[in-house]
C-alpha cells in the first residue's frame, strides 16, 4: 500500500512537471484583428507585451510609424502656454 502511494505521487508529479512545462503558461497569447477588411493572425509575448503579425512573410512586428514614439516629451499648461505665446 505504501509502495503504491508513492509510485502515485511520483506520476502525479511528473505529470504537473510535464504540463506546467508544455501547456500553461505559454510565451504567447494568440488572437486576431481586422484591418481593412482583412483578417490577421496576432500574437502578444505574455510577460514583455511584444505584438507581432502574422503575414505571409511569417512573424512580424507592426510598423514603427505606427507606434507612438518614445521619446515623448510632456508638457505641464503653464509650459504649453509659454510656447504657445511665442
Amino acid at each position: 500500500m505504501r509502495n503504491k502511494t508513492g509510485i502515485a505521487i511520483i506520476v502525479a508529479s511528473v505529470m504537473t512537471l510535464i504540463f506546467s512545462v508544455y501547456v500553461w503558461p505559454t510565451a504567447y497569447r494568440y488572437d486576431h484583428t481586422t484591418i481593412d477588411g482583412a483578417d490577421y493572425s496576432v500574437r502578444t509575448n505574455r510577460f514583455t507585451d511584444d505584438v507581432y503579425v502574422l503575414t505571409q512573410w511569417g512573424w512580424i512586428h507592426p510598423k514603427p510609424e505606427n507606434r507612438p514614439p518614445s521619446d515623448l516629451i510632456y508638457l505641464t499648461d503653464e509650459q504649453a502656454a509659454k510656447l504657445l505665446k511665442k
